[in-house]
C-alpha cells in the first residue's frame, strides 16, 4: 500500500500545531464570510 513511500522519511505530526492551524482557518472563515456579508448589505442600503 505504501510502496510509493518507499525511502521516503515520515515526519511527525504535531497535533496541537494542527488543532491550532486548523482554528486560526476556521475563525478566518467565519469573520472573513460576516465581513463580506457585512460590505453587501452596506452596498445594498447605499445604493438603493
Amino acid at each position: 500500500m505504501a510502496s510509493h513511500l518507499a525511502g521516503a522519511e515520515t515526519a511527525e505530526v504535531d497535533f496541537a500545531e494542527h488543532v491550532q492551524t486548523y482554528r486560526l482557518f476556521t475563525n478566518g472563515m467565519k469573520y472573513g464570510a460576516v465581513a463580506v456579508i457585512a460590505i453587501l448589505i452596506l452596498l445594498a442600503i447605499t445604493t438603493l
